[in-house]
């Protein structure tokens, strides 16, 4: 009975000794917590704001979709021999026949033959830039067949 009472005693002093937060570390916690929220957001923010947007991207794609589809068409009327770069991209020198591109994007075409030193072969680029720089670069290889 006495160990018992014993334990007993030295439980309810142990409670007694503890002791709980200050007002002041609680307030300097909460300082702290706040400096590095405001450092966090501010940080996705300025992330957040100098990335392109999803619409802006799904726009480029579409334009440079556009383009390279009405390149190839280009290549099949005109067939292989008859695919320079003098006329590869119809949307070039007038009469242009292409939609006029969206406001804030440009468009700039590549061509490049013989395609790896071989003359069956020439590489088309269509690259959608808008003011923060390059959004978007299809690339396409076209054969002779």
């Amino acid at each position: 009975m006495n160990a018992l009472r014993i334990n007993t005693v030295s439980y309810v002093s142990s409670l007694s000794r503890q002791r709980g937060v200050s007002l002041i570390e609680l307030i300097v916690f909460m300082v702290v917590m706040g400096v590095i929220a405001v450092a966090l957001a501010n940080t996705l923010t300025v992330g957040l704001l100098a990335g392109s947007s999803t619409a802006e991207l799904t726009q480029a794609q579409q334009i440079a979709q556009e383009r390279m589809e009405m390149i190839l068409g280009q290549r099949q009327r005109n067939y292989f021999s008859g695919f320079t770069a003098g006329n590869f991209d119809p949307c070039g020198p007038p009469p242009a026949i292409c939609t006029p591109v969206k406001t804030g994007f440009s468009v700039a075409t590549n061509f490049t033959a013989p395609y790896n030193g071989d003359d069956n072969y020439a590489q088309v680029q269509v690259t959608v830039s808008n003011s923060t720089g390059q959004l978007m670069q299809l690339t396409s290889v076209v054969a002779e067949y």
